[in-house]
């Protein structure tokens, strides 16, 4: 889909969405399109979304953080949550990661400016080259819908792969990865 020239992601993204059935999909979309409205649409149109955070919802991201950090420092002790770890080889690298996917919090203070949101979660990818150097990159995510810890890696992994090509949107059947809509 072409967009005008003065355009960006924020307002070709609904237009988009108008497009595709929604229904039963898992729309994944990275931090630009964290936005309210089109969390309501997709949600609207039958669909769940799993959406990067960072800096441009700061007091999102910010209590995401807290709520990750807090459990890392207790050990997740008392918390009900689902995870999965991968380890990938290839490339001259090796890559561990790491997701941990919880429920909404009852006391999570964003959760009235996002009332479709069902879960957090929080994703840790620890890169190792083959000559020993190490870099480490954690991410933080909204979702409508409490995944398994697998279905939240794939949905993440998924992404990965494509957001540093010009795909932004990648629509997930809950059994098989159904489309891959290109913004271009």
């Amino acid at each position: 889909m072409a967009t005008d020239q003065k355009s960006n992601e924020i307002t070709a993204i609904p237009e988009l969405l108008d497009r595709i059935a929604l229904a039963n999909t898992i729309v994944t979309i990275d931090a630009m399109g964290c936005q309210k409205a089109i969390v309501d649409q997709i949600v609207d149109g039958g669909g769940d979304c799993k959406n990067a955070v960072k800096d441009n919802q700061p007091k999102l991201k910010s209590a995401i953080k807290m709520f990750f950090d807090d459990l890392i420092e207790r050990d997740f002790e008392d918390l009900k949550y689902r995870s999965c770890e991968t380890i990938d080889e290839g490339h001259g690298r090796t890559d561990e990661r790491a997701y941990y996917l919880a429920k909404l919090p009852p006391d999570f203070a964003p959760a009235k400016e996002w009332p479709d949101i069902k879960a957090i979660g929080y994703a840790l990818r620890l890169t190792t080259l083959d000559d020993g150097h190490q870099t480490s990159d954690i991410r933080y995510y909204i979702l409508t819908r409490y995944l398994s810890g697998k279905r939240f890696a794939e949905a993440v992994c998924s992404h990965w792969g494509i957001e540093s090509g010009p795909a932004r949107i990648r629509l997930l059947n809950f059994s098989i990865i159904d489309a891959m809509m290109l913004l271009e």
